[in-house]
């Protein structure tokens, strides 16, 4: 990936970021102990819970370009309760992400990827078997409203903390410092599901998670089931359950004089009661 110019850092900050990223993100981690060391790419629309299952993973360096931004945003004191994402910090984002998943390949370490979309996976498959690894994939998925109002209770969240660390009365945010769109992830769910489909009617060996857990709810090729026969057979939280959440959330934004949440919530609000 060629160099993004960008004018927040001088070229030789940006250097310095990466150096002291990739160290931390290193410490503690020792090269693959199996004659194949395991490429996992990580996939779930935005609010599903793909940190939460890259966390899981042990002796295994975890790239996310998210979580690049979040540094970043910490280390530049941006103000977390505006939107100060644009594409030039994407870039360098997915710049850091590349330089540091080569040098883990390098080194021969487990590594995670935190997908941020479908389009990803091409390119990377292939880097990723010239160094010899073994290629999985971890799906997380859930109903796709319900990962829309995670986007929006996190994003209410972040600020608050946001809020509070400013005050000097807690940590800094843990959470997805991004302006996600709740639509996005609507759609980023509904993609995710038929390329699964897809997946499984060509055979490729993947695992579905649910949101939280640490053993997956559906593998492929197993001999038992389809993808769609889970999907099927899978337990979603009803209409009314999720517009009692909506609601709730409407409040809290409310409460919090966020008007961009509160619009967005209001149209996730219509979309529910059409269900």
């Amino acid at each position: 990936m060629a160099d993004s110019e960008w004018d927040v850092l001088a070229e030789d900050e940006q250097q310095t970021f990466i150096k002291q990223y990739q160290e931390d993100l290193f410490s503690g981690v020792t090269s693959s102990a199996g004659s194949y060391p395991r490429f996992t790419i990580i996939l779930g629309a935005q609010g599903a819970g793909k940190s939460t299952l890259s966390k899981s993973l042990r002796n295994t360096v975890v790239v996310s370009p998210d979580e690049v931004i979040r540094r970043l945003y910490k280390d530049l004191g941006y103000d977390l309760t505006q939107n100060n994402y644009d594409a030039q910090t994407g870039d360098f984002a997915m710049r850091v992400s590349y330089e540091t998943m080569n040098k883990a390949l390098a080194l021969k370490y487990d590594i995670a990827y935190d997908a941020m979309s479908l389009s990803d996976l091409g390119n990377i498959f292939k880097v990723v078997k010239n160094f010899g690894y073994d290629f999985n994939i971890k799906a997380v998925i859930d109903d796709e409203y319900t990962s829309a109002l995670n986007v929006e209770e996190r994003k209410l969240q972040n600020n608050e903390e946001y809020i509070r660390y400013k005050q000097g009365k807690g940590r800094y945010p843990s959470g997805n410092p991004l302006e996600v769109s709740s639509q996005d992830s609507i759609i980023s769910s509904m993609r995710l599901v038929d390329f699964l489909l897809q997946a499984d009617k060509k055979n490729i060996r993947f695992e579905v998670y649910e949101p939280g857990k640490t053993e997956p709810a559906y593998v492929s090729r197993n001999g038992k089931n389809s993808f769609a026969d889970y999907l099927e057979n899978r337990k979603l939280c009803s209409a009314a359950e999720h517009e009692k959440r909506c609601e709730k959330l409407l409040r809290k934004a409310k409460e919090a004089n966020n008007e961009n949440a509160f619009l967005r919530l209001k149209l996730l609000q219509k979309e529910i009661r059409n269900l």
